[in-house]
């Protein structure tokens, strides 16, 4: 019953995580919606491509503006924005699952980017 027609990208990790072409990301458990809502970015998202996930947070990479959000799991808040001129028009990242690494396919490149 959940509305997914304007998704860009999801992953699936025990929950089905939906990120919007609006930049908002949306939970589903279970086939339902869940609670979750995600914290509106200033400036707001222009070109959500895609979402990558660690144990504890959400990414999204608003590619024109070569910016990731990282959105914590439990609340939808963000906790950081990650700025870099290397990053407009990726197509692709994954994060490693201790957080500390991002990796961003660009063009025939594949950059990594250390995260604090």
């Amino acid at each position: 019953g959940t509305d997914i027609s304007t998704a860009v990208s999801f992953i699936v990790d025990g929950s089905i995580y939906v990120l919007n072409r609006d930049g908002s990301i949306i939970k589903l458990t279970k086939g339902a919606r869940d609670t979750f809502s995600s914290q509106a970015a200033e400036p707001a998202v222009t070109n959500p491509a895609t979402l990558a996930a660690t144990d504890s947070h959400l990414f999204v990479l608003d590619a024109n503006e070569g910016r990731v959000i990282a959105y914590d799991k439990k609340t939808g808040r963000i906790s950081a924005q990650y700025v870099a001129e290397a990053l407009k028009n990726v197509r692709d990242i994954v994060v490693e699952a201790d957080g500390k690494s991002l990796l961003a396919a660009s063009g025939n490149r594949v950059l990594r980017f250390a995260l604090p």
